[in-house]
């Protein structure tokens, strides 16, 4: 009876690790990044680098703004993510600066940590409940996938 019950909960386990995943399918690679308290991934084929947060604040520039700085001689505007997705910034938290590729060239997203790697099956895809054009899923019920050139749109950038 024991053998029975352990064999059981071995194919449950089995069964529920490939409840949403199909065999063929290939994961996508993103970076997750924490922003307000909840989760949102970015591809990692959009990701040019993960930058200290030396950034030079523009005089009369809009929250969503949060300044600009030199990378590699390029003068790149950097973007709050946190007051883009309308969420307040944490002060305390030490900062850095996702460097991305978006239809607009590259732009810095200033986040309040550092990102980490993240992998996401198109079969976990769920539609964004939000509204907004710049999240084209949710992964798991937990993890928003940003749409970088969506989020920019509308800013002068």
């Amino acid at each position: 009876m024991e053998e029975m019950n352990q064999r059981l909960l071995q194919e449950r386990a089995k069964r529920l690790a490939k409840e949403s995943v199909q065999d063929n399918e290939i994961p996508l690679e993103m970076v997750l990044l924490h922003v307000g308290g909840e989760q949102y991934a970015l591809e990692l084929v959009r990701l040019k680098a993960v930058l200290p947060a030396e950034i030079t604040p523009l005089p009369l520039a809009p929250r969503t703004v949060a300044g600009v700085m030199n990378v590699r001689g390029e003068i790149v505007s950097v973007l709050d993510l946190a007051a883009l997705l309308k969420f307040e910034r944490d002060e305390k938290a030490v900062s850095s600066v996702v460097l991305t590729e978006t239809k607009f060239g590259s732009i810095g997203l200033r986040i309040e940590n550092v990102p980490e790697l993240y992998q996401a099956f198109m079969s976990q895809l769920s539609p964004a409940l939000s509204g907004r054009d710049s999240v084209r899923g949710i992964f798991q019920g937990k993890v928003a996938w940003l749409d970088v050139d969506a989020l920019c749109d509308g800013l002068d950038l």
